[in-house]
């Protein structure tokens, strides 16, 4: 999508409440992936193409949540499609869930040293 698309949709979001959104990405010369949190079950939706946006849009018009393709990593901040047993989207990617599990781990063993001083 153009930056005139984004423009667009985020003027359409403000004036119905089908969602907000919460990330826009540049992926190349004039192109976005624009990241929409859909207010009906709090997903984060990917739209790059128009008929990503359409596909969104039927979904409310049908009644049925979309499940999203991909996300973006919360650590990174890159496309990821990482996905948990129940099929849905990790807030992060496998490699960045991984390195913060080890952060998590070291800073769980220091404070434990720290407290056997």
């Amino acid at each position: 999508m153009n930056q005139r698309s984004v423009a667009i949709i985020a003027t359409y979001l403000e004036k119905r409440p089908l969602g907000r959104i919460v990330h826009v990405r540049r992926v190349g010369d004039d192109d976005y992936v624009v990241a929409i949190e859909d207010v009906r079950d709090g997903r984060v939706q990917l739209i790059h193409s128009p008929g990503d946006l359409r596909f969104w849009l039927d979904s409310f018009r049908h009644g049925e949540c979309a499940i999203p393709a991909a996300g973006i990593c919360g650590h990174c901040n890159k496309l990821h499609v990482d996905r948990d047993i129940d099929w849905e989207l990790l807030p992060n990617c496998i490699p960045c869930a991984g390195e913060l599990i080890g952060i998590g781990a070291e800073m769980f063993l220091q404070e434990e040293t720290n407290r056997e001083e």
